[in-house]
């Protein structure tokens, strides 16, 4: 039986017809969400999905058009695959231990079936074997050569100077928006720095909807 058509908004970088959607657990909350990968696996998206009360879809394919009672929009917003591998690496403290990635990603899966009362996570293993996923490894992550191939543990360092460094371009690509937010918790007297300090406060808020409870930065 043909699955009827969705309304999906997604980016040019992705195969709209056979686009993989991963389940894997989100940065902050834990809970199983979809997420998409670009054509070369170097940009990946989150899924989200919005209900108005009220609206249904006209839709017309190549052939033939449709109407669509369900009138929900699916949109597919982009997200650093970096955060999702600190969502995925977080739930374990390797601060002081390095682990060969197999090894890593066995016990971290453990953790996320314990916490979800899940069998499994069958998305987590192909995900992280992604070749484009080694490099966002490398930014979150200290290595080492070790007799059995490379070992990884997470480097707090690398982590806090990645989110302040998103922070700031946070800041410089949506100046509006990010000082409309601020100005709602200043007064006219704000002086320049009080200002800087609410921007940035504004665009680290932001930024934590995505990272996991247990990263301090």
């Amino acid at each position: 039986m043909t699955r009827p058509p969705v309304a999906l908004a997604y980016p040019p970088d992705v195969a709209h017809t056979t686009t993989r959607l991963w389940v894997l657990p989100h940065p902050r909350t834990g809970v199983p969400t979809y997420f998409a990968t670009s054509q070369d696996g170097t940009h990946a998206y989150e899924l989200l999905v919005t209900r108005p009360p009220t609206r249904s879809w006209l839709l017309r394919g190549h052939d033939d058009g449709y109407v669509i009672a369900d009138g929900a929009m699916r949109i597919l917003s982009r997200i650093d695959p970096a955060f999702l591998l600190l969502g995925i690496f977080c739930v374990l403290d390797t601060s002081q231990q390095y682990w060969p990635l197999d090894d890593w990603l066995e016990a971290a899966t453990d953790v996320h079936v314990q916490r979800r009362s899940m069998g499994a996570w069958p998305d987590m293993a192909a995900f992280v074997a992604l070749p484009p996923m080694q490099a966002h490894l490398d930014r979150i992550c200290a290595t080492q050569e070790a007799d059995g191939g490379r070992v990884y543990r997470l480097d707090e360092t690398r982590i806090r100077a990645m989110l302040h460094a998103k922070a700031q371009r946070v800041c410089a690509r949506a100046p509006e928006q990010v000082a409309a937010q601020a100005w709602r918790t200043l007064d006219a007297s704000a002086s320049d720095a009080d200002v800087d300090s609410a921007q940035q406060e504004v665009a680290r808020q932001w930024i934590e909807a995505y990272v996991p409870l247990s990263v301090r930065w």
